[in-house]
């Protein structure tokens, strides 16, 4: 045993000799990559006589937005060709939320349907909560809309996080590294502008009003607590001080989190790409 022991420990602490440790500070741009996710739902009434079976399809494209990041770290050699690195970041990421609405619904030989096209940020339904039963279920009830604020401006989100991670990289030639790394970010600020509807469904053959506003919304209650991430990366080194970084960021976590009625289907993830200049110590 000792024969095998004693050249690893001799191996560990060659390792720990040539170990440096280089403290960096780091600026990035980032760009949001969010990919267009998809929802369905069907609902029916207990009408059995004569159902009325509704159809729901929604999806939800985010336009792609610049941000900006701070961070901070250390590197640590432990080997020429090998390093590990830790880092603290604040991130700025934004983007806007497009949505698709399309409904459709049967009832005995009736086949109608209607399709809406808005922005907005959270679940992929007008107004960010689903309409009331009874404005699906007696669709022979005229609907009348209402339109409060600028609808152009909803959707609009940005969001500060705050995240922790560890990478692990690889000097190829030169100055030229790549690497892969993974972390726990944290939302600390959000602001976003949404639509939010009021449904008041009166006495029949009064219609179903909806009022539609836009809100402009700092909580965070929406949007998960903590998110799991993995960052691929590569680096070129400019001077012994100075270098670049390009990297991919993409969250395992969903963007919001989950509510009873959220439709069945995607969950949108954040992801972005960053380029930064970082400095050494």
């Amino acid at each position: 045993m000792k024969k095998i022991y004693l050249p690893l420990l001799l191996a560990l602490l060659g390792c720990a000799a040539q170990a440096q440790i280089r403290y960096f500070a780091q600026g990035d741009v980032n760009l949001t990559l969010i990919p267009t996710i998809h929802n369905s739902a069907s609902y029916m009434d207990d009408d059995v006589s004569n159902p009325t079976y509704l159809y729901i399809n929604t999806s939800s494209t985010f336009s792609k937005k610049p941000g900006g990041a701070l961070q901070g770290g250390l590197r640590y050699q432990l080997h020429p060709r090998i390093f590990l690195e830790g880092s603290v970041a604040f991130s700025y990421l934004s983007y806007r939320q497009f949505n698709k609405y399309e409904e459709s619904y049967v009832r005995g030989s009736t086949r109608d349907g209607s399709t809406t096209n808005f922005g907005n940020a959270g679940r992929p339904v007008p107004g960010y909560n689903l309409p009331p039963p009874e404005a699906y279920l007696y669709p022979e009830r005229p609907i009348v809309y209402q339109m409060h604020g600028d609808p152009d401006k909803a959707g609009i989100t940005h969001l500060l996080y705050t995240a922790v991670a560890v990478a692990g990289k690889y000097r190829v030639f030169g100055k030229t590294y790549i690497g892969i790394g993974a972390g726990i970010s944290v939302p600390v600020v959000s602001s976003t502008k949404r639509l939010k509807s009021v449904y008041t469904v009166n006495e029949a053959p009064e219609p179903i009003r909806v009022d539609t506003y836009v809100i402009k919304d700092s909580e965070k209650a929406d949007f998960n607590s903590i998110a799991v991430l993995w960052q691929g990366m590569i680096e070129q080194g400019i001077t012994d001080q100075w270098s670049v970084q390009a990297s991919f960021t993409q969250y395992f976590s969903a963007l919001y989190r989950d509510v009873s009625n959220d439709l069945q289907g995607d969950k949108a993830k954040m992801r972005y790409v960053s380029l930064g200049v970082r400095r050494y110590f």
